[in-house]
């Protein structure tokens, strides 16, 4: 590739972990580095926005390719992500969580799949969790049932369900080469074309926490091809946002009630 590709990457904080973040960081640099090593030249940012009260302590952060902003309050991860999207001026935006830990050529494997196919609007990684198992981040459309067994019930229910469970997960996809024309991708880890980005004005805002990144990949769906890449390995220590306590399971069932009102099947 003979110009630079820019990149514009968007990253929220609330509940401040420096190690992690540092972590995620890092492996994102790595990653940019191995990209540009096999001739992939990158011109990139990050926006780390602060959803917090973490605006002195993420100052340390701050570079020649990182920049922090600070909100008021905590206007939501949708939202704070926007803020990002509708400035950026880059070709291709990366949509970061800071528990989410990069393998070095997982950029360049989700990069080249954008930069090769043309219809495809959005792509994710295969992520695992801390111990290495694949932690399923490709979906269906979920049933509310499955949504239910998955998020609240022991493993001993789910074990009773395991081929909805399956399906939902999208187990049976192939993990050593892509999928284009999946359904749905998690946020925590997402490249996708900023002008689809800004057709769709990002996520919507009325998703406080929950569900903003099913009814993103939807809408993007509309514009083109949703896409998973298991070359691209990311390690993701999130999830399980049943088991946070009341609030979030608050935040998790007003969101999927705003989804499923949304988005019938």
């Amino acid at each position: 590739m003979g110009t630079q590709l820019s990149l514009s990457v968007s990253l929220v904080v609330y509940d401040l972990n420096e190690q992690e973040l540092r972590e995620c960081i890092g492996s994102l640099e790595e990653s940019i580095q191995r990209s540009r090593e096999i001739g992939i030249p990158i011109d990139w940012h990050l926006t780390l926005v602060d959803n917090g009260s973490n605006q002195v302590r993420l100052n340390t952060f701050i570079n020649s390719n990182v920049t922090v902003t600070h909100n008021q309050s905590n206007v939501g991860f949708g939202a704070a992500h926007n803020q990002v999207i509708a400035a950026a001026e880059s070709e291709l935006h990366l949509i970061l969580n800071p528990d989410v830990i990069l393998a070095k050529d997982s950029l360049e494997a989700l990069l080249k799949l954008l930069i090769n196919n043309p219809q495809v609007v959005m792509v994710g990684p295969r992520g695992e969790t801390g111990e290495g198992e694949n932690a399923y981040l490709c979906k269906r459309f979920p049933s509310l049932f499955v949504l239910l067994l998955r998020g609240f019930m022991p493993s001993a229910v789910q074990a009773m369900f395991t081929q909805p469970l399956a399906h939902y997960e999208c187990r049976d996809l192939d993990q050593k080469t892509p999928t284009i024309g999946v359904e749905l991708i998690s946020g925590c880890c997402t490249l996708a074309r900023t002008s689809v980005l800004k057709q769709l004005e990002g996520f919507d805002v009325g998703y406080f926490l929950y569900f903003e990144d099913f009814d993103l990949c939807i809408r993007a769906s509309r514009l083109g091809e949703i896409a998973y890449q298991p070359l691209a390995r990311i390690t993701h220590y999130g999830g399980n946002s049943a088991r946070k306590g009341f609030r979030h399971i608050w935040y998790f069932s007003r969101s999927a009630f705003r989804f499923f009102t949304r988005h019938r099947r």
